[in-house]
């Protein structure tokens, strides 16, 4: 293999004794963790508020438990928190809403999220919320006002044009009695009806919404179901209207920046085309990164550890960076593994040789792309949870955090129990230097330390000469930096070329990488980072 690094051997034996130094003089053997500031864009982390913390012993998750576990958040190395729906809904999930202006009363009060989003800047975290402004609950004062008025058969209330209505049967839309018998689109459920986004009295109140919210603090929002907003239902087969998304993302994108230049806005554009997604930038919003989410999905970050994957996954890198730059809007990428729609991946290789190391060589790429990183809360834990065919609900994915505390009784959603969930909560993992957990710290405290490097650096892929591992090319501030990820289970050798100042390790598999000659050899699993 050949790489591109001046030689400098003796910065790197330098750096090798340092860190050796640092283990072997630690309480107990681990990771060597230099605590960092999370300010400067690190990772998300996206929490499904009704199954991480329960502060009041009713077995639901809530706001005063998150606030309660911020200290844990802060030390994970995370800058933002997504929170899925708080506002009132009939729903465990939350993602129909009754009161975009309230807080549910199992999660909390205002009072309570004004405290958390003002505890957590404190810790230098922002809180960004969940926003569901494609369809609303049957049961919102929006819905009931329009029904109302559509019994009445009343085309001059204001409320008539809220919802996108048919008086004739259509593919998505649900024929609802208590408005008079017209059919409302409703794509997603019968009781989740579709706002007419093109009303003009919609809009300003959507735009009254973001600003009440940013108002009191938050740092921005996750948009639900952008694909959506604008579509067409063909014989059960959806399909967005990209223009008219993108023309909608862009009128919330605008207003939210009036009100908070800096406001941090991704939109969930759930699609496997990387160009696709380039172009819902276009909004100016950020979008995830579906092509790479999932361990089945073409390319995906899964996939890393097997045969192939990683040089796969560093093109695709580059490509979503490239493709998200051209298309003008100013996004970046949001890579991410899994989330609260999709089968949890703590069981991805279970039962072969090195999972856990896989999962962490997985993790450790994912954490060091370009643009900003999502996790999903329990995955730096392992917890597992898939969604079986015979279900009809995602609440396997969404269970409850293992904390390892009796103390915490949040209970699992809708009682669906995942029959192989993790066992070995956070209190167990904090005990282990080598767990995924301080595994996560390990690699988001790299993160941090270099702010902008990974986030904002310009990333070109290597080539190795070996489908076992890949090789970035970051360039920065007019500096290159080079980023190795080793995703087999035996050590790979790399020529030294560069300053040869090797800036950082994880060693997963407990063992540094040597220098022999001109050669860096990384141990199985591992990552290095080189100037």
């Amino acid at each position: 293999m050949h790489m591109h690094m001046k030689k400098n051997r003796n910065k790197i034996l330098t750096t090798l004794s340092l860190l050796g130094l640092l283990a072997s003089c630690g309480a107990k053997e681990g990771y060597v963790i230099e605590p960092q500031s999370v300010q400067g864009g690190s990772a998300f982390y996206e929490i499904f508020v009704g199954s991480y913390c329960d502060s009041n012993g009713d077995g639901i998750g809530d706001l005063k438990g998150i606030e309660s576990k911020l200290d844990y958040i802060q030390k994970l190395g995370v800058s933002n928190i997504w929170l899925t729906p708080v506002h009132p809904s009939n729903s465990y999930h939350k993602y129909d809403v009754k009161d975009y202006y309230a807080i549910d009363p199992t999660f909390g009060t205002l009072d309570d999220f004004d405290s958390l989003v003002q505890k957590a800047k404190e810790k230098g975290i922002g809180v960004i919320m969940d926003m569901v402004f494609n369809h609303t609950s049957r049961k919102s004062t929006w819905f009931t006002s329009f029904a109302e008025a559509a019994r009445r058969g009343d085309l001059t209330s204001p409320y008539i044009d809220n919802f996108v209505w048919s008086t004739k049967p259509k593919y998505g839309y649900t024929e609802m009695s208590e408005c008079g018998g017209l059919y409302i689109e409703s794509n997603f459920d019968s009781n989740m009806p579709e706002l007419n986004l093109d009303s003009e009295y919609v809009r300003e109140e959507l735009k009254k919404i973001q600003n009440f919210w940013l108002n009191r603090g938050v740092a921005g929002f996750r948009y639900d179901a952008v694909v959506y907003y604008y579509c067409e239902n063909n014989g059960g087969v959806i399909s967005g209207d990209l223009e008219r998304n993108v023309s909608f993302m862009k009128y919330l994108h605008d207003a939210a920046k009036q009100t908070k230049s800096d406001v941090y806005l991704v939109g969930e554009a759930w699609i496997n085309d990387q160009n696709t997604i380039a172009s819902y930038t276009r909004s100016g919003m950020n979008a995830f990164n579906f092509v790479t989410s999932g361990v089945d999905a073409s390319g995906s970050a899964g996939k890393i550890a097997l045969d192939g994957g990683p040089q796969d996954f560093a093109a695709g890198v580059v490509r979503a960076q490239q493709s998200i730059k051209e298309a003008g809007g100013g996004a970046e990428p949001c890579y991410f593994v899994s989330n609260h729609d999709q089968d949890r991946w703590g069981t991805f290789r279970n039962g072969l040789p090195y999972a856990e190391e896989a999962r962490k060589a997985v993790a450790s790429c994912y954490l060091l792309t370009p643009g900003t990183p999502f996790i999903y809360y329990g995955e730096e834990i392992q917890m597992r949870g898939i969604r079986k065919a015979t279900e009809m609900t995602d609440a396997s994915r969404r269970q409850a955090m293992v904390w390892g505390d009796p103390s915490i009784t949040c209970v699992d959603p809708e009682k669906y129990k995942s029959d192989d969930q993790v066992t070995i909560g956070v209190a167990q993992a904090e005990g282990d230097g080598y767990s995924m957990l301080n595994h996560y710290r390990k690699v988001l405290s790299i993160r941090n330390k270099y702010k902008g490097l990974f986030r904002n650096g310009t990333y070109s892929a290597l080539n190795l000469g070996d489908e076992r591992a890949c090789g970035f090319k970051i360039n920065y501030d007019g500096k290159d930096y080079y980023l190795y990820h080793n995703c087999y289970r035996d050590p790979i050798t790399v020529n030294e070329i560069g300053s040869g100042e090797l800036l950082e390790s994880v060693n997963t598999v407990k063992t540094a990488p040597k220098v022999s000659g001109s050669t860096i050899e990384i141990p199985a699993y591992s990552t290095i980072l080189v100037r």
